[in-house]
């Protein structure tokens, strides 16, 4: 046989009947060169490369039903039972591809449940679409659904080719749903919204966009009018800054309430005829106060925030003594709104506004200490450069911590003539001297009773001041703080507040 060619082929064809066949990358036909084949396979390698920009432009059905309504996203789908039963229809030709977005960062339901959306539709491969229906549902964070698909609403909206245009989604969740989303502090949730239509080649289309939706909070800033032009371009970055993380509507309102009830008058008529969730108070507004009754029977005087949620609610002044000892639920059982208290901080008076002996050079103030709570019992005299103690620290090792006493003499410096408010903050007994004139006498703790504050008219310049403070029950547990602020303090401090 080695002779013989036609009978070596004969031979390979009688055992290409027996033997398994082995796979060969490259065509194989009976009677082509190895190397005309190699060269057919090139040439077809070549045409792939020169079509497969082309063929990669053309979007596929799977492309269609994304979440994120563009070509980029792939393997989203809907729940079963609301999809549209298979994937998009092509019936051949070119298929539109609608990028769709939501005009603005967060999609957001209002304080009465209503959502109204509206979304951006692009048409990017230059054939046009007509959308026929939406419907939506709305999610968890963790994709648990929360309020399933509830029909199709009809609709009739045409995209020309490479064009675009707006959709507006109207939506709802039930009024009782909001609230108890409110209450367990959930206000950011996810919407699916499913859009249907057809194509002008006649193809069908379903397109699903997930979209961020959060609670819409109505928000009124109450604020003081002392302040407002102070912090007026602080408040815009905030509600800016605020915005960029949620989804928010303010009410700004500067005033000058006097009392407690002044405010919630202002907070009711913002709820019932604003729909408000929410209210910030700005400055050194009035707050309400309660009357808390100890197991032993001594009273102390709080803020109770709950006067300003509860709005339907009633307060009850029992001995007319100007603090609330009763509450009663309103019709809703519960709270309306949320409220938070921002005020400035009020500074300790510094170094450089007491001078202990009169030189007109700062420094602080002399502090005579005595190891009774008569001042008698002499212990040791030093310069304090502030009064802003808190006694577990601040106490010389000379001085008893269960009874002693402190007196305190210099000048206290006004830099503009105007009103000066001292907030004395302390624990046991004080008495405050400004040029010979008692302007201050408290027997017991003033840091939550806003009563105790002292309006002191200064012209500028140095001024006599003399405090005494006596030390109370609680020991060196106590405190003593010389608090103050002005118009000009405040312009001063406010900024490095916000």
């Amino acid at each position: 046989m080695r002779g013989n060619p036609s009978a070596r082929r004969k031979a390979a064809t009688d055992n290409d009947r027996t033997a398994p066949r082995r796979f060969s990358p490259l065509p194989q036909r009976r009677g082509v060169p190895l190397k005309r084949a190699t060269r057919s396979v090139l040439v077809w390698a070549l045409v792939l490369v020169m079509f497969m920009p082309a063929l990669s432009s053309l979007p596929t059905p799977l492309q269609q039903l994304s979440p994120a309504g563009s070509a980029h996203a792939s393997n989203y789908q809907e729940p079963a039972g609301e999809g549209p039963g298979d994937e998009t229809r092509s019936l051949g030709g070119r298929i539109a591809f609608l990028d769709i977005e939501p005009v603005e960062r967060f999609l957001g339901i209002d304080p009465v449940g209503k959502i109204n959306a509206t979304f951006n539709l692009e048409e990017r491969n230059n054939v046009g679409v007509t959308l026929f229906s939406y419907s939506y549902r709305i999610l968890y964070l963790d994709g648990i659904v929360l309020q399933p698909y509830n029909g199709r609403t009809t609709i009739d909206v045409s995209v020309d080719p490479l064009d675009e245009a707006n959709i507006t989604i109207l939506g709802s969740i039930p009024g009782s749903l909001r609230t108890d989303l409110m209450i367990r502090g959930i206000d950011k949730l996810k919407m699916d919204v499913t859009f249907r239509g057809k194509d002008l080649n006649d193809n069908d289309l379903t397109i699903v966009r997930r979209a961020p939706l959060h609670l819409v909070q109505r928000v009124a800033n109450l604020v003081d009018e002392a302040i407002y032009p102070l912090i007026k371009d602080n408040l815009t970055r905030y509600k800016d800054d605020v915005n960029l993380r949620t989804k928010a509507e303010f009410i700004d309102i500067a005033g000058s309430w006097t009392t407690p009830e002044e405010v919630r008058t202002e907070l009711i008529r913002l709820w019932t005829d604003e729909d408000i969730t929410g209210a910030i108070l700005w400055g050194y507004l009035p707050y309400a106060k309660w009357c808390m009754v100890h197991s032993d029977g001594s009273e102390e005087k709080v803020p109770i925030p709950v006067f300003y949620e509860d709005l339907d609610g009633s307060f009850i002044d029992v001995n007319s003594d100007g603090y609330y000892d009763k509450h009663i639920w309103g019709e809703n059982d519960g709270c309306e709104i949320w409220v938070s208290h921002v005020m400035p901080p009020r500074p300790v008076v510094p170094s450089t506004n007491l001078d202990p002996r009169g030189l007109g050079t700062g420094g602080g103030l002399l502090g005579n200490y005595y190891n009774n709570r008569n001042m008698n019992n002499f212990r040791l005299t030093r310069v304090d450069p502030e009064i802003d103690f808190y006694w577990l620290a601040g106490l010389p090792e000379e001085v008893d911590d269960d009874d002693f006493s402190v007196r305190w003499t210099g000048r206290i410096k006004a830099d503009l003539t105007e009103q000066y408010t001292l907030a004395p903050l302390h624990g046991g007994n004080a008495k405050i001297w400004i040029d010979g004139n008692l302007v201050h006498n408290r027997n017991g703790q003033t840091w939550n009773t806003a009563e105790w504050l002292v309006d002191v008219y200064m012209a500028k310049g140095w001024h006599n001041i003399k405090i005494e403070y006596t030390n109370g029950d609680w020991g060196y547990n106590g405190a003593t703080r010389l608090l103050w602020t002005s118009d000009n303090v405040l312009a001063k401090t406010i900024n490095e507040w916000l």
